[in-house]
């Protein structure tokens, strides 16, 4: 803004400060002084509004600049006044008012009309509310007409056009095939455009989930609405709701939504993620365990089942807390020893359940276990200047056909005690080191 501007209306605020209503010749004659008698005069609008910008009272031109009469605006908002594009501009306008009493602020702005029609106006406010009957007062005087980028589209369309934009989803219309008609500001920029198909955005390992859901839903088979998760080819997730609407002359097409998810489920598996793992060595415990192999498709697997001996005299004698290094150190080893596919379990107290996924014969089995014991039962350094040797007890059982998992984690832990039983030897614990027989033992069920 020009210096000689920024005089023009610190001299007009100074001059509409005293308390008292100022008519609107005077406020034309002051703010805009080529909009005086004796010249064309252009629409104008003075208002006041109270600290949250409520309009409570109009005069002038209201009608042309606000396509409302006076009664009409009484209640309404500054911000429901603006084009929806200009409200952040209100919105800094405003704060910047309410921070400064007697200040005075000129931007200008777009007034959005009810019929569809935008104004393009300048206005000036001045914050007058520390007088008596404080208010902020606004003069609005008109510039232009915005032309109408589509004046043949009906009023009540522009309406909900505008509400689809400002809509927190991508909103989308296409037809049977999938070719998308119309969508959203959120839908185009984030999904994809006009005249491509829904199936563009989405990853070819998902394409026949969306393809089938789509079918039924065309079809009738789907009685209420379209529901898939898809993954696009950036990585997102799209929630996708469809519905079959016809048109007057019975032409259907598909009226939906696509939401980007793709945080919310991160968020979800994080939390079951944590749910399901054991707080102390954050392995899966029993429950977690159970739902991770329901996404196990081997036909073919082994279990492994894995007591600590002597791990209630460590307990005992040197304290929880030694305990617990161990079941931690015992954990880590355990997941250093196996593949990413097996999984691993703390089933309970010292009691640990590793499944063997993608196993082809005995000899495989038998290396794996021999290895996953040998890294449990090597030496421990534990708080308190502690070394330990613990011996475990190991049972495994591979599967058969038609058994479950808990068949088989059942006949390894009957394999595990039928290792404890062969063995000899107890446990001493010295000052400074756990001491323990190794002996290694693998039994297998048949």
């Amino acid at each position: 803004m020009s210096r000689s501007k920024n005089r023009k209306n610190a001299k007009f605020a100074k001059k509409m400060s005293r308390p008292r209503r100022v008519t609107a010749s005077q406020v034309l004659a002051t703010a805009f002084p080529d909009n005086r008698e004796g010249t064309e005069m252009k629409p104008w609008a003075l208002q006041h509004y109270d600290r949250r910008g409520i309009v409570h009272y109009s005069e002038g031109d209201v009608q042309a600049i606000f396509g409302r009469s006076p009664e009409q605006l009484l209640g309404m908002s500054a911000l429901d006044l603006a084009c929806s594009h200009d409200r952040s501009l209100v919105f800094t306008m405003w704060t910047e008012l309410l921070a400064d009493s007697g200040c005075t602020r000129t931007i200008r702005q777009r007034i959005a009309h009810p019929d569809g029609r935008v104004l393009c106006v300048e206005t000036i406010a001045i914050n007058h509310l520390d007088l008596p009957d404080g208010y902020i007062m606004t003069v609005h005087l008109f510039l232009d007409i915005e032309s109408d980028p589509h004046p043949d589209i009906p009023a009540t369309e522009r309406r909900f056009r505008t509400l689809a934009d400002k809509m927190p989803i991508g909103v989308f219309e296409s037809d049977t095939s999938g070719t998308v008609l119309y969508g959203n500001t959120r839908f185009l920029s984030e999904v994809t455009g006009v005249g491509t198909h829904i199936l563009d955005v989405v990853v070819q390992a998902d394409a026949p989930r969306l393809v089938n859901c789509w079918m039924k839903l065309i079809e009738g088979d789907i009685e209420e609405s379209l529901l898939v998760d898809v993954e696009t080819h950036d990585g997102r997730v799209l929630h996708i709701r469809g519905h079959v609407v016809r048109s007057l002359e019975g032409i259907p097409s598909v009226v939906g939504s696509a939401e980007d998810v793709t945080d919310a489920l991160q968020a979800t598996r994080s939390l079951r993620e944590e749910a399901d793992r054991d707080p102390l060595t954050g392995l899966l415990h029993r429950s977690g365990f159970r739902r991770a192999w329901e996404d196990v498709t081997t036909e073919t697997f082994a279990a492994l089942f894995i007591d600590l001996d002597g791990f209630k005299e460590i307990n005992d004698q040197f304290g929880h807390a030694t305990g617990d290094a161990v079941l931690l150190e015992t954990a880590r080893r355990l997941q250093h020893s196996v593949r990413p596919s097996d999984l691993i379990c703390r089933y309970g107290g010292d009691e640990f359940v590793v499944v063997l996924t993608e196993v082809r014969d005995f000899t495989q089995v038998h290396r794996l276990v021999s290895r996953t014991q040998a890294a449990v039962e090597g030496p421990m350094s534990l708080p308190g200047d502690l070394t330990a040797m613990i011996r475990a007890s190991t049972g495994c059982a591979l599967s058969k056909p038609g058994e479950t998992l808990d068949d088989v984690v059942a006949r390894a832990d009957t394999a595990m005690y039928d290792t404890k039983r062969m063995r000899s030897g107890k446990s001493t614990v010295g000052s400074s080191t756990v001491d323990a027989a190794l002996k290694r033992s693998l039994t297998r069920s048949r």
